[in-house]
């Protein structure tokens, strides 16, 4: 899993993965070029410890967002599939276990295949704590992946 998303809120995980106007797939997920990304979290009311960051990311983002997709349903997280309004895609997960409760509901506005930005609103507890956060995610693909 990349960095990315072990700096994430659980749930703003989901939300940074889950957002082209065409998928290769066709299931609604948008498609992005793969390469070096670079990341930028701002926090409205963020969850504790929870701080502003950039990072970057050599990564193909839309696989990564479908893995992780994956992944969270495998965990018993109810995952609403993205629904598409021109460059805007809504989408949100219900994720019930016996320390985290959580409802995210997410807005994806995607600027082109090399960049996009998410607003990510999480509320339920973790860890037996109550929280609420919102937060957004900006992506912007600045180059090509360096040689190994």
């Amino acid at each position: 899993m990349s960095r990315i998303f072990r700096v994430l809120s659980p749930l703003a995980v989901l939300a940074a993965t889950l957002p082209s106007v065409a998928s290769a797939q066709n299931d609604g997920y948008p498609t992005f070029r793969p390469g070096l990304w670079e990341y930028s979290r701002s926090s409205v009311n963020a969850p504790p410890g929870a701080k502003p960051f950039t990072m970057r990311e050599c990564e193909d983002p839309g696989k990564t967002m479908r893995e992780q997709a994956e992944k969270m349903r495998k965990q018993g997280c109810k995952i609403s599939p993205p629904k598409q309004s021109g460059k805007t895609f809504t989408f949100g997960a219900v994720c019930n276990s016996p320390s985290n409760k959580m409802t995210t509901k997410s807005v994806l506005m995607r600027e082109s295949d090399s960049a996009h930005a998410v607003m990510i609103e999480s509320e339920g507890t973790m860890g037996g704590q109550a929280m609420k956060s919102s937060e957004v995610l900006t992506a912007k693909r600045i180059g090509e992946c360096p040689k190994k």
